[in-house]
């Protein structure tokens, strides 16, 4: 639900992302873009309001996460990050709400 992604799922998320064990901070970065997605679909069907919240709680949560991951002192977990930057980036899109076509 939005709740458990809100208020369980990307605190623990960011949690991880600040690991003292860079294994764990490279699989972060590795599972954002699944993350993402996933808010994606669950923000889809849902009012517009609903919906809003859910892609800006997948903004204000996600970047810094990746941010962070990216500036990590750790060359294997900055790596990984760069590696996964392109399908993360992708993974906002499309960016406004969905319009079916007509």
């Amino acid at each position: 639900t939005v709740s458990d992604a809100a208020d369980f799922v990307l605190p623990i998320f960011a949690k991880l992302s600040t690991d003292d064990m860079y294994r764990v901070r490279k699989s972060v970065g590795e599972c954002l873009v699944d993350m993402s997605r996933s808010i994606m679909l669950l923000s889809d069907g849902r009012a517009d309001s609903e919906r809003e919240k859910l892609l800006a709680l997948r903004r204000d949560g996600l970047v810094p996460i990746c941010t962070r991951l990216l500036d990590d002192p750790n060359k294997f977990v900055r790596h990984g990050m760069q590696q996964f930057l392109g399908p993360f980036i992708a993974s906002f899109y499309p960016l406004g709400p969905r319009r079916s076509s007509e």
